[in-house]
């Protein structure tokens, strides 16, 4: 088993019995997946990702947590790209309750993200010839 699908299958094993979800890879990562989409990542540097939004960004900045970056390549220069995905502090790896609380962080900002916006309000449409005569 590659070193990436074992610590997937460790993260897994972490969060059992906490929510469900699915494991899909992607472009070198795992993505961590439920009904919501994807709401956590696991890098190949064992590294465990959970997406954040302006509700919950504030806790791993609070932590000191690291946003996922990657780089990529473009007209020949090179390119950094920061994605709404920080890493949790590794101490927390080992322990369950941590990581559930990590992760229902992440499934709530999966879970904004569906939510559409509330439609503006459209203004009264009014009648031009009735509005030049003040009516």
């Amino acid at each position: 088993m590659p070193i990436e699908a074992s610590f997937a299958s460790f993260v897994s094993d972490q969060l059992d019995g906490t929510l469900t979800f699915t494991t899909k890879q992607m472009f070198g990562c795992v993505g961590l997946i439920c009904d919501a989409g994807m709401f956590g990542l696991t890098a190949p540097s064992q590294s465990l990702y959970f997406r954040a939004d302006d509700g919950n960004r504030q806790a791993f900045l609070d932590q000191h947590c690291e946003q996922f970056a990657y780089q990529t390549s473009r007209n020949g220069q090179r390119i950094a790209t920061a994605l709404n995905y920080f890493m949790i502090p590794a101490t927390d790896l080992e322990d369950r309750e941590s990581i559930a609380r990590w992760a229902g962080l992440g499934l709530e900002s999966a879970r904004r993200s569906l939510r559409k916006p509330a439609q503006k309000a459209r203004p009264a449409k009014t009648d031009p010839v009735a509005s030049l005569w003040g009516l």
